[in-house]
């Protein structure tokens, strides 16, 4: 809309041919919205200008950004710090009119509940009281969590490799007793 208003600027369009200009100008999913438009309001730009927003405005923009900011979660190969930047990026779309020091806030709890540990969800929880780290993640020592991380999840994969191994030496024992005993 910006770039269609500066053009109607331009060319000192009225509200009648900016509603001609724009209607003549939509397509796909847009052209839908026109044609849903009662006829009068179809010629009405401001009309037009509202039903366009309540379908791709903000509003709209606002609650994708929400979703898929509550719904956030570490990809596998993803670093941390690229997770912080998208989680910081998406509260600030989800959230365009809170304070910095609310989505900050929000951005980092979200980040915390985006690990896919939680032993490593409970120790940043953790961590970050006692240290006292900024609200802002921007702030946060993602490069050593991330090492940390990994070294979490090298001590699990060996701890699972353990017991399977011992897992599989008492079956070993178990069956040898069985079959003496017969």
């Amino acid at each position: 809309m910006a770039q269609f208003n500066i053009i109607a600027d331009m060319n000192a369009w009225n509200d009648q041919e900016k509603a001609a200009f724009l209607a003549s100008s939509l397509t796909g999913t847009a052209l839908n919205v026109l044609s849903n438009l009662p006829p009068e309001r179809r010629h009405n730009f401001e009309s037009l200008v509202k039903a366009l927003d309540s379908r791709y405005g903000n509003a709209h923009r606002t609650e994708l950004a929400r979703a898929r900011f509550k719904n956030r979660i570490k990809q596998k190969d993803e670093s941390l710090p690229a997770l912080a930047e998208d989680i910081e990026r998406l509260a600030r779309l989800s959230y365009p009119d809170a304070s910095e020091s609310i989505t900050d806030t929000l951005a980092r709890d979200q980040f915390v509940d985006a690990l896919p540990d939680e032993n490593m969800r409970l120790r940043l929880k953790q961590e970050s009281k006692k240290l006292h780290w900024s609200w802002n993640l921007s702030n946060w020592p993602t490069d050593r969590l991330e090492q940390e991380l990994e070294e979490y999840k090298w001590k699990v994969m060996r701890k699972k490799a353990k017991n399977a191994r011992g897992k599989a030496i008492e079956s070993k024992v178990t069956r040898k007793t069985v079959t003496k005993k017969k």
